[in-house]
């Protein structure tokens, strides 16, 4: 079993909510529980905003159906998965070219 110290826990918090990039984390559900500031800013929205909600309410219909489909690839996978995006959040309206490169891994709770 592995178990994070605090201080390492604080350390990886503070990667994430610091990284350039969009560092999310979403239960099986797809609820956002953790969103950094990046990733606010590509929504549109500030993490506050965000946590809570799942993709239903944060993209277009075709950018939830292509997220949902992602998601289910990702949650069936036992090793990380790449994938370019052209989901788009409802906040995104005025980029019509929108694109991500994610890569995403299935989190397990192994307890």
């Amino acid at each position: 079993m592995f178990v994070l110290s605090m201080v390492l826990a604080e350390d990886l918090t503070n990667i994430l909510f610091h990284s350039a990039f969009a560092c999310y984390v979403k239960n099986r559900e797809g609820r956002y529980l953790y969103i950094n500031e990046a990733g606010g800013r590509m929504l549109g929205l500030k993490p506050d905003q965000i946590i809570g909600k799942d993709d239903s309410v944060l993209f277009t219909r075709d950018g939830y159906t292509t997220i949902a489909k992602e998601d289910a690839m990702t949650h069936y996978s036992s090793q990380p998965v790449t994938y370019i995006s052209t989901a788009k959040a409802s906040g995104l309206a005025a980029h019509p070219n929108f694109r991500a490169i994610k890569s995403r891994l299935p989190y397990r709770d192994w307890e």
